[in-house]
């Protein structure tokens, strides 16, 4: 619900600040205006001005004691009084009175606005500072606005116009330089206090004042120094100043003086104010390098804007800076700004309220539909033996099996299951491969015969019934030995992969870096990823995964008897060898590499000149960060794929299907079988196991980065060093499993899949869930890597928060992220009957997503919530739009990781990851890259460059599911439930 606003005082400040405000309908509601001067008087001045100008689109007119309002459609009828003191002001009959804007300049001590709170107003907003023994705070927003307590504080004021100009300036210099003592000189344009020509000024006991304010330069009081001493305590006593008043209609100047604690110069200087200006301080304070003048100013809505060209230094101590600022529409705009802060409160339990709605009617959609949805029907399916023709699906316990017809020995694992339709609903991995789709529905010709296949019979992958229980675990042990210790490795590696990216990130919010330039440090870490994703592919499947888990350098017994020459060449003495070892050298030793060289970064280097070296050190040092990222993390992904039971059996020639049926029906027989003497049936597995080891290794290792999140935060606040020293004895600790661990074989593919060639041919499916990929973690990336924790840092237009703090909430997010993301299959697709996952799984989460940043982007961008910046409120908003985002990106990332996986033939695991993760990086990429950009030159403050920042991930989560559509995985449908189907 909007503000109902009353205003007392419709002066030059109080129209104004009701034309800014009536144009906001949705957070204020005009209840009624009060003057001394007459109805049409006021209508007439609301409507034109000679400074401003008239109110463009607007008709103001007076009917029946009301002044009337008219834009467009919308008419509004406020009433309107002459009464001359509060307590002649009669609200009675308006309904709840929410506020009163106080702006006859009057009445500004607590004795004379508490009439108004007699008549049931709730808060007075002042527009002129209030002395009272008892003090009221002034709010300059976007400086101090955070100590405003909507509950707390029934009487508010912004300061006066000049306060508003010169605490963003001095917040700048007295954070980053620090003040000695300063002296400040405001060349300020006439007001009604002056007089036309001269004549005894009753208002004022300043003479001066009463000489005529259009021929004479006026020296007078400012209070706007001392005022700063209410803001920024720690300056009480070291700040003062006058005023000039000049025969000008608006537009003022303030002369800004300072001595400084450190050497510094004018380049320094004006590089602060720029980056404050498109920072922490976006649409509060401006920068101009253009050579203006003072009606070049009129109708800015910023409170401060620094003239760079003016911009002086003396002896490297004495700052002298120029700002100027509209004192009338900048003002207006800083006041109405204030008076949007005590909505937040009220919005966010409405926010939460819906939510929580939202949530209820999601659960019992989820759960409705009786008895009426029903599994799709097994009746009329036939498996189709290339050659021999067709014969009933039976049933195998809960699976569908098929059983060759007599003359199919020869086919071996070379099948397909139809429906009554004729349409194929499942192939084999032989079948499939005679066509470049995946659910061709023509049967091939012929398949090659698995020789393996029938050497095996089609055996289960459980326990054999012919071997013992201590055969059995020995079996599953050599099968999990290279997945636990790859796990180890990848897990550690993690974590200091998570607290890297937090100790960078906040060392550089620390040394004073900007949003986009700390986005370019990491840009390189995700471009690196890039390409190390395609070539750690291929690296793996030509030489295993140990190779890039450790060093990258290809094991001399991966060579083979065509490198002989080559390798005895290099025993020789020929560089040739040397030359392919250094240029392969990545993985876990390349993380000891980075982590080493980010020991370098000088702090001197946050310097306005010396920054570009800071940003291409740190960019370097991320580079050698992402390459053993990404060399590693393909290690931990495809390890899932090659070392479960299954997937040991194919590789050995058992082919489980890929693809598993979509029945939940109590098994029944279809048709009675054959009657010869069947060979051992192949039972149509599901892909369940893998699911749940891919989403396990996939959902902790997100947590570990998590903890990296926060050990890195907590470390940094004992020392740079020192969290750099954590980190290097983590990642030693994680290589010696590897080493000793490892085959050099595990993750090699057939010689002849190992082609750059074939690696940027991947199957149909492959490419477009890794085009979605690429939209979904630029969704996430759009925000969560820079913008937040910069938004959670700032203390100007953010939360404010200390580094402990800004890394516990990013580690609360990876860690939930990665929990959720273990307990995906059994927590939720499990009981919607939606396991193992398919393309309508992921259009279902993909959709549901893309509703969360919606959210968080109309909260940022379109309520008062984050305009009027109370900030425990935008912590609600944050924090609960962040855990439903997390929850619905984490299903996704788990069905992603599984079905990436699941698509990859077993022995071009490696080079399919690969090549599935260049399209991640690159996702991540163009997300880092964006989000810097966006929150640094979009939107007048940080906050709106934050609710860009979530526009763009509603645009790129709508892309992912829009490519999802295009997968060719239709089998098994879509449920909610056991009683909901909704695609069959």
């Amino acid at each position: 619900m909007p503000v109902r606003v009353a205003i007392n005082g419709c002066g030059r400040i109080g129209r104004l600040a009701f034309r800014v405000a009536f144009d906001r309908p949705g957070e204020f509601e005009f209840v009624h205006l009060n003057d001394l001067a007459s109805a049409e008087s006021t209508a007439y001045l609301i409507q034109f001005d000679s400074v401003h100008g008239t109110w463009a689109g607007h008709g103001v007119t007076v009917e029946g004691g009301c002044i009337v309002v008219t834009a467009g459609e919308r008419v509004a009828r406020i009433p309107y009084t002459q009464a001359k003191t509060p307590a002649e002001l009669d609200y009675a009959g308006l309904g709840k009175l929410d506020q009163v804007w106080e702006c006859t300049g009057a009445f500004l001590t607590r004795a004379a606005l508490a009439p108004y709170f007699e008549k049931g107003v709730r808060k007075v907003v002042v527009s002129a500072p209030v002395k009272d023994p008892n003090p009221v705070l002034n709010v300059v927003v976007g400086v101090n606005d955070h100590l405003y307590k909507p509950e707390v504080d029934d009487i508010v004021t912004a300061a006066s116009c000049t306060t508003n100009c010169l605490a963003p300036v001095v917040k700048v210099i007295q954070e980053k330089l620090g003040i000695v003592h300063g002296c400040i000189t405001t060349i300020h344009n006439l007001t009604n206090t002056q007089t036309l020509v001269d004549a005894p000024n009753t208002k004022k006991t300043d003479l001066r004042r009463a000489r005529s304010g259009l021929v004479n330069l006026a020296p007078t009081s400012t209070g706007s120094a001392t005022a700063i001493a209410l803001i920024f305590p720690e300056l009480k006593g070291k700040l003062n100043g006058l005023a000039v008043r000049v025969p000008l209609t608006n537009s003022s100047i303030t002369d800004c003086v300072f001595e400084v604690k450190r050497g510094t110069s004018a380049e320094e200087v004006n590089a602060l104010l720029k980056e404050a200006s498109a920072t922490y301080l976006r649409g509060i304070l401006g920068f101009e390098e253009r050579p203006l003048v003072s009606t070049d100013y009129v109708n800015d809505a910023r409170s401060s804007i620094v003239d760079a060209a003016c911009t002086q230094v003396i002896d490297g101590s004495m700052v002298k800076i120029y700002a100027w600022y509209d004192n009338e529409y900048g003002y207006s705009c800083r006041m109405v700004d204030l008076a949007a802060i005590p909505l937040i409160a009220t919005l966010t339990g409405m926010a939460a309220r819906a939510g929580a709605a939202a949530a209820a009617a999601a659960a019992a959609a989820a759960t409705a539909g009786g008895t009426a949805g029903t599994a799709r029907s097994r009746e009329g399916l036939r498996c189709r033996f290339p050659g021999a023709g067709d014969v009933p699906a039976s049933v195998c316990g809960s699976a569908v099996c098929c059983t060759p017809p007599p003359g199919a020995d020869e086919v071996g694992d070379c099948f397909a299951v139809v429906d009554a339709a004729d349409r194929a609903i499942y192939q084999s991995p032989s079948y499939e491969a005679q066509h470049q789709s995946l659910l061709e529905e023509a049967a091939p010709a012929s398949c090659a015969k698995d020789d393996a296949q029938a050497a095996t019979g089609g055996a289960d992958f459980g326990r054999r019934a012919d071997e013992t229980r201590s055969e059995y675990l020995r079996r599953e042990y050599s099968a999990l030995k290279p997945f636990v210790i790859i796990s180890l490795s990848y897990l550690l590696f993690t974590t200091t992969d998570g607290a890297v990216r937090m100790i960078v990130l906040l060392h550089a919010y620390h040394l004073g870096f900007s949003a986009w330039q700390t986005a370019i440090m990491f840009s390189f870490y995700e471009l690196a990823g890039v390409v190390t994703n395609l070539l750690a592919g291929l690296m793996g499947a030509r030489w295993g995964i140990k190779t890039t888990l450790l060093t990258g350098a290809p094991p001399r017994r991966a060579l083979g008897a065509r490198r002989a020459a080559a390798r005895a060449a290099a025993r020789a003495g020929s560089p040739r060898w040397a030359r392919t070892r250094a240029a392969a050298a990545a993985g876990l030793t390349l993380q000891l590499a980075g982590i080493g060289m980010l020991f370098g970064w000088q702090d001197a280097w946050a310097q306005p000149s010396q920054q570009a070296k800071g940003v291409v050190f740190v960019t370097a040092a991320q580079m050698l960060c992402g390459v053993a990222k990404d060399l590693t993390k393909l290690g931990g992904k495809t390890v899932t794929k090659l070392v479960t039971p299954e997937e040991q059996q194919a590789r050995r020639g058992a082919r489980p299907p890929p693809f598993p049926l979509p029945f939940s029906a109590p098994p029944r027989a279809l048709s009675p079988p054959p009657p010869a003497a069947p060979a051992r049936p192949r039972v149509l597995h599901s892909q369940s196991r893998l699911f749940k080891v891919v989403s396990f290794i996939t959902g902790w290792k997100n947590s570990m980065k998590g903890v990296g999140y926060f050990i890195g935060a907590a470390a940094l606040t004992l020392s740079y060093n020192f969290a750099l020293g954590v980190l290097l004895v983590l990642v030693a600790a994680a290589m010696p499993w590897a080493v000793v661990g490892l085959s050099n074989q595990l993750g090699r593919a057939r010689k002849e899949n190992v082609k750059l060639s074939k690696l940027l041919r991947q199957r149909y499916n492959v490419n477009v869930l890794s085009a979605a990929r690429f939209f979904l973690f630029g969704s996430r990336d759009c925000w969560f890597e820079v913008p937040l924790p910069f938004f959670l840092r700032d203390a100007a237009h953010g939360l404010g928060w200390q580094r402990v703090a800004v890394g516990a909430v990013l580690a609360g997010f990876i860690i939930l992220y990665g929990q959720v993301q273990s307990w995906t299959p059994q927590l939720v697709l499990q009981p919607l009957r939606q396991s193992p996952a398919n393309k309508y799984t992921e259009l279902l989460w993909n959709g549901l997503l893309t509703l969360a940043p919606a959210y968080l982007a109309a909260v940022v961008l379109g309520s008062p919530v984050f305009a009027g910046r109370d900030v425990r409120a935008m912590a609600g908003v944050l924090l609960s739009g962040l855990v439903v985002y997390c929850v619905l990106f984490a299903v996704n990332s788990a069905v992603h990781s599984y079905l990436i996986v699941r698509y990859a033939q077993g022995d071009k695991a490696a080079m399919t990851v690969g090549f599935y993760y260049f399209a991640n990086a690159g996702g991540r990429l163009a997300g880092t890259l964006a989000s810097g950009a966006l929150y640094t030159y979009a939107g007048g403050t940080p906050a709106a460059g934050l609710g860009w920042c979530f526009v763009a991930s509603v645009a790129c989560s709508a892309a992912a599911t829009a490519i999802t559509a295009f997968l060719r995985d239709d089998v098994g449908g879509l449920r909610c439930g056991p009683c909901l189907t909704l695609v069959r």
